[in-house]
């Protein structure tokens, strides 16, 4: 029997499972029943609720409602929600937990409402922007103190255009963010339940802040985008009007804009915004000291977080595309899970959760109306152990060696609604793995009171290593890992040697099996990131390249000159060197060729528009043509090089990251991989094996072949390797401490 087996309380489970397994589990459900009973409990888990684990459409708009763009909810079945309908600011509100959501009304003026925060069901601010006036919006300031019965307009200071967010700490201290005059930031507080306001000084720094999160009557952070186009962050610890007032705090590089904050206390703040997979979250324990947090792959932009306790959050925003993004965190954010999202959500833009077990987010649908979900209350997982076993413990490289984990259920008693006892068995899967290096995934089975899995690979590196199975975990169990020895005996000598390097963005270099080591940049301030990695022909040298198109050369490979110190018009992406070493390509991400040395140029597509920027390039055995690849697939081929195909059109789980050349002539081919590890072959490339559909750690970033081209390397950001087809580790960066994240990998082919 797999999954969920249920009893219900009037009347049987479902069959399924052993007949012994049946009837333990009967009695089991009927002692948690008589438990219950005993307790007076009628919905309960064995553990506390979590943020919501599973979200649904309240309410889609077909008119009247454009967009939402904020919401505040003071009680668990009282909220409110702000947007517009194109001429004017819309507001909806609900008092039966969102059963039915309720139009009110908005002075006319107001065209849009951007931020609501309320200190009881009846009292809150609403904050926005007004009809313009000769010559700049003016900032909309509305409270109610009925329930939003009716709503009214305040007077606002000058040089207030437009407020982004508000946030009460209490019946009568409220701060309200947005923009001002010429391209600067601005902020309102009011200490009189929002009647009257005072403009704040804001740091020169800031040119719009779009959120703000006050913990206490005197302690805010107020997020946006500095007058550099970078994150901004400022906080206060005397409410703004004190001797300290607002101060800008340093922000990690790789954020443009932070959109929105949520602090628990002082001592548990997270933002969130746009800066990628790695800095689109930043959390604090002081407001100080912001550091950046890694979120799922695909999701683009986070606008939207609330933190319901110190360590649970949800964030919301958007993925790559017309679809919408909701992640959730029992980590006080740092690390972070994708929940389900309904097909009919577009984008969404604001949440709020009054308590654990009640969240609401709201946005836009798919026909471009306004939608509103509620989050369904979730259960805190239950405890699991993992057991692990190879078979055999000692095995000739590259032959198969088979991994076996167990997931004990540790509890296997949780009820989920009220008047059910559900007994679950753990699912999913468990990753094996040596170091940071994935060998291979097994799917779970259940088997009473555990499950079971296992898969085969033989991808071990040589000597004797601890293998790891992760349990990742699923709605009900929380994950676990367990260890097993695996000694795997190198070939007699006479075999194809094969070694690596793996290169980091600051130009270390770290090299693996029967590859040297020359030199690197690494300790080194470069003017641009390395991007790029390339070996000369006999392995005993090799190129980096910066995103500013500086070369650097070591070994045996000669500097025949870069773009270092001109100005591009895009960063550089891809160096690929001539067959003879005496030339190489550099290659931007518009696709612009500059070739030095030898190297012929054979065309590009500088000046051309293109669907998506380059993402990689490699050459023919001849060195007489090249290929350049697309983020979205799409493949451009120059002098010989043939094209094979791609992926130009197709709709990509995640974005390409590179491209490997396979074979010569008429038997050329290549193979592309996207950002989670999916590999596409073309051509007479082999397909051996990818990452696409499991869990990463960490994003891919590289390809690379072995000598022979029965098998490739992925690299990823953490350092981790993933080998197919014939490839073989000697050792990764996996599970080190980095000074830079990878950004390629390169084989002795």
């Amino acid at each position: 029997m797999t999954g969920t087996a249920e009893t219900v309380v009037s009347g049987t489970g479902p069959a399924g499972g052993s007949r012994r397994g049946r009837k333990r589990r009967a009695a089991v459900a009927l002692v948690a029943l008589l438990v219950m009973a005993t307790l007076g409990l009628t919905t309960a888990s064995v553990a506390g609720a979590t943020p919501p684990t599973s979200w649904s459409v309240q309410k889609s708009y077909t008119s009247g409602v454009e967009s939402l763009w904020a919401v505040n909810c003071p009680s668990t079945t009282v909220c409110y929600a702000g947007g517009d309908n194109i001429t004017s600011g819309v507001i909806v509100g609900t008092t039966d937990g969102g059963t039915t959501w309720t139009p009110q009304t908005v002075p006319d003026a107001t065209t849009i409402i951007q931020g609501i925060s309320c200190w009881s069901t009846t009292d809150c601010v609403a904050v926005g922007t007004q009809e313009p006036s000769i010559d700049h919006f003016i900032g909309a300031i509305l409270t109610t103190v009925n329930g939003g019965t009716s709503w009214v307009e305040q007077a606002v200071p000058a040089n207030d255009y437009a407020f982004k967010a508000v946030s009460c700490a209490s019946d009568l201290d409220c701060i309200a963010v947005g923009t001002g005059p010429s391209g600067s930031a601005s902020i309102a507080a009011s200490t009189n339940a929002g009647v009257t306001w005072t403009n704040q000084t804001v740091p020169a720094s800031a040119s719009i802040l779009l959120g703000i999160s006050c913990f206490t009557t005197s302690g805010c952070v107020a997020v946006g985008q500095s007058e550099a186009g970078a994150a901004e962050i400022i906080t206060t610890t005397d409410a703004g009007v004190g001797s300290s007032g607002w101060t800008s705090e340093t922000v990690p590089a790789g954020t443009s804009e932070l959109t929105a904050a949520s602090c628990f206390s002082s001592a548990n703040c997270v933002v969130v915004g746009q800066g990628g997979l790695t800095n689109s979250v930043l959390t604090s324990s002081d407001g100080t000291t912001w550091t950046p947090q890694s979120i799922p792959i695909g999701v683009s932009t986070l606008s939207g977080v609330k933190c319901i306790t110190d360590s649970d959050c949800v964030a919301v925003g958007n993925v790559t595309g017309e679809s919408a993004a909701i992640l959730t965190t029992t980590t006080g954010g740092t690390s972070w899970s994708s929940q389900t999202v309904p097909s009919a959500t577009a984008a969404l833009e604001a949440v709020d959760c009054p308590a654990e077990s009640n969240c609401w987010s709201v946005g836009g649908n798919q026909t471009g109306d306004g939608i509103i979900l509620a989050g369904v209350p979730g259960v805190a997982p239950i405890a699991t152990t993992t057991t692990a076993t190879v078979s055999p413990v000692t095995s000739p490289q590259g032959s198969a060696v088979t991994f076996s984990a167990t997931v004990a259920n540790a509890d296997p008693i949780v009820a989920v609604r009220p008047g059910h006892i559900s007994i679950v068995d753990p699912t999913g899967s468990v990753t094996f793995a040596v170091g940071g290096t994935r060998l291979c995934t097994a799917l779970l089975t259940a088997d009473e009171e555990s499950s079971t899995g296992s898969c085969s690979s033989s991808a071990a590196p040589v000597g004797t290593d601890t293998v790891t199975a992760t349990y990742s975990g699923d709605a009900y169990f929380s994950g676990s890992t367990g260890t097993a020895s695996l000694t795997v005996v190198a070939p007699t000598p006479g075999g194809t040697e094969q070694g690596y390097w793996e290169v980091g963005a600051d130009g270390g270099v770290f090299a693996f099996g029967t590859a040297g080591f020359y030199g690197s940049t690494g300790g080194i301030t470069l003017n641009a990131p390395v991007v790029g990695f390339a070996p000369t022909p006999d392995h005993h040298g090799y190129w980096l390249v910066g995103a500013d198109g500086g070369v650097f050369s070591f070994g045996d490979a000669a500097y025949y000159g870069s773009t270092g110190g001109i100005t591009l018009n895009k960063p550089i992406v891809a160096i690929v060197p001539t067959p003879d070493a005496h030339g190489y390509w550099l290659v931007g991400s518009d696709g612009g060729i500059f070739a030095f040395g030898d190297a012929a140029y054979l065309g590009g597509l500088g000046g051309v528009t293109i669907n998506a920027p380059i993402a990689g390039a490699a050459a023919t055995s001849d060195g007489h043509g090249y290929w350049l690849v697309g983020a979205d697939g799409g493949i451009f081929a120059f002098g010989d090089a043939s094209y094979q195909g791609g992926l130009g059109g197709t709709v990509l789980n995640a974005p390409i990251v590179g491209i490997a050349a396979n074979g010569s002539g008429n038997g050329a081919g290549y193979q592309l991989v996207s950002a989670d590890g999916g590999v596409f072959a073309y051509g007479h490339a082999g397909f051996f094996g990818s990452l696409g559909g499991m869990t990463s750690a960490a994003p891919v970033v590289g390809i690379a072949t072995t000598p022979d081209g029965h098998g490739y390397l992925l690299v990823d950001s953490a350092g981790g390797l993933s080998p197919f087809g014939d490839a073989v580790l000697f050792g990764s960066m996996a599970g080190k401490t980095l000074a830079a994240p990878m950004v390629a990998v390169a084989t002795t082919t």
